[in-house]
């Protein structure tokens, strides 16, 4: 269905971009090229994950932008673009991040309902409620500089920590969501719609062909071994 796809597209734009530091703008493009992927299949079910793949547009947007201030600071190149470290793109990511989140989410907690997924359902309102919360005091921070500064960054490294739990809930939110909205082995039973984006059909046309080239390729595998290891059997029986 594309949940698998939308937790790693999550993960890869949360916690890998910022193991990275500087070159989380990389990231950023990876992705956001993921989530659009992914949203654009789980759109053919809930149409709210339309707001998941305007997002996955934007995270794209900010990832070339990295890119290019990047590449203007290691060439020297006159560019009249701020840094990634500078207020704006730092407001852009923030509310890249917020409504990210919340779409998904909000898109998440639909689907969930409509196919009767509990734990999924009862699991967004805490996601919600601790992104939230750091949403709150990322804007005090924004807004105030000097709380930001204050004994050392405490108040700082508090909403980062309420930041990285956040992200942690809602990865172990789609983790669910993969698993109980769309058990193994119902997503290549389950008839496909087409997407309206004709770049999502060609994707998911290859991922499918590769996909199911795989799994002929693994049963053949299994199938070869299975008999390899009768013919064994047989043999020492005769012995």
């Amino acid at each position: 269905m594309g949940f698998g796809l939308l937790l790693a597209g999550y993960f890869t734009l949360t916690f890998l971009s910022f193991a990275v530091g500087n070159y989380a703008f990389a990231f950023y493009a990876v992705g956001g090229a993921v989530s659009f992927i992914a949203a654009g299949k789980l759109y053919e079910y809930k149409h709210r994950f339309g707001i998941t793949v305007a997002t996955s547009l934007g995270w794209i947007a900010l990832g070339v932008y990295g890119a290019v201030a990047f590449l203007g600071e290691v060439f020297l190149w006159e560019l009249p673009l701020p840094g990634m470290d500078t207020t704006v793109p730092n407001l852009v990511l923030f509310l890249l991040q917020l409504v990210h989140t919340a779409g998904l989410l909000s898109a998440t907690d639909c689907l969930a309902r409509q196919v009767g997924a509990e734990k999924v359902k009862s699991a967004i309102p805490w996601d919600a409620g601790i992104l939230g919360t750091w949403a709150v005091g990322q804007v005090v921070l924004l807004l105030f500089p000097a709380v930001a500064a204050f004994e050392d960054q405490t108040v700082t490294k508090i909403v980062l920590l309420i930041q990285l739990i956040g992200y942690l809930m809602v990865c172990l939110t789609l983790l669910r969501a993969y698993r109980l909205i769309c058990p193994a082995g119902e997503e290549e039973n389950a008839p496909r719609k087409r997407s309206r984006f004709a770049l999502i059909n060609r994707i998911n046309d290859k991922l499918e062909e590769r996909s199911k080239r795989a799994l002929e390729e693994s049963m053949e595998y299994r199938r070869q071994r299975e008999e390899s290891r009768r013919t064994r059997r047989n043999g020492k029986r005769k012995k």
